[in-house]
């Protein structure tokens, strides 16, 4: 317990630091502002800053989840100075295109933010008309420095070629992009004409420096000419396409 002398007023009329004030406020602000996302115990981990948000969902009730996440885009929009945003839903698995397509419009004011960590683990619900939308959205995103999408699934044949097509037409606007992490793991619809088109837009990101891309079992996938190109810039590369 602090001491009456560790708060008591100096003549000047202020009061000396509190070593627990900054701390006590940081954690009053995170259960305020979990509170006003959601009464349900959605949440299974969070963090909030003014320049980031941290999420762990483990919502197992599709309209509930939707709700929780419309309160979590809503709060996004007035976060004007967000840097970093990091989503982990792999315990959701009833995360469906409504809930991808309700994140996406909240993403789309965030014009500071500069790094996006998305975990869709075995969300297999989510199809190529919910990754539009994020692509869409991500595309406006010109600050964008890190974008790391993991989507390894237990065979899925829900996301083809189209979501790889998208990605590329919008992550090559991104010229500030420097880390691109990308997992379709086991999405057995994705063939070597997606990865061609993702392919193409990374080409064209001169600052990228770091690419890793995982189509582990995407069996339609036979040959990586088009990432035999413009690799020597790059620091880090690690391409898996094995089986």
């Amino acid at each position: 317990m602090l001491s009456k002398s560790s708060t008591k007023q100096t003549r000047e009329g202020k009061s000396s630091a509190n070593p627990f004030e900054k701390t006590n406020k940081i954690v009053n602000q995170n259960d305020r502002f979990k509170e006003s996302l959601t009464d349900d115990t959605l949440i299974s981990s969070f963090t909030k800053r003014t320049d980031a948000i941290v999420f762990e969902f483990k919502g197992d009730q599709e309209k509930t989840l939707n709700q929780t996440f419309q309160r979590l885009a809503k709060t996004m929009k007035s976060m004007k100075k967000l840097r970093k945003l990091d989503i982990d839903c792999r315990k959701c698995d009833l995360l469906t295109d409504g809930s991808l397509k309700i994140l996406s419009k909240g993403l789309q004011r965030l014009t500071c933010l500069q790094s996006i960590h998305l975990n869709l683990l075995n969300c297999n619900k989510i199809t190529d008309e919910g990754f539009s939308t994020l692509s869409e959205s991500l595309k406006r995103i010109s600050s964008l420095q890190s974008f790391n999408l993991n989507f390894k699934q237990w065979y899925s044949i829900h996301v083809t070629d189209e979501s790889l097509k998208n990605l590329g037409e919008s992550l090559q606007r991104l010229k500030a992009l420097q880390s691109l992490n990308i997992s379709f793991e086991r999405c057995v619809m994705i063939s070597e004409n997606g990865v061609s088109n993702l392919g193409k837009g990374l080409q064209r990101l001169n600052s990228l420096q770091s690419l890793h891309l995982n189509f582990y079992e995407c069996f339609n996938i036979k040959d990586l000419k088009i990432f035999h190109r413009d690799l020597s810039r790059l620091t880090s590369v690690n391409l898996n396409f094995g089986r």
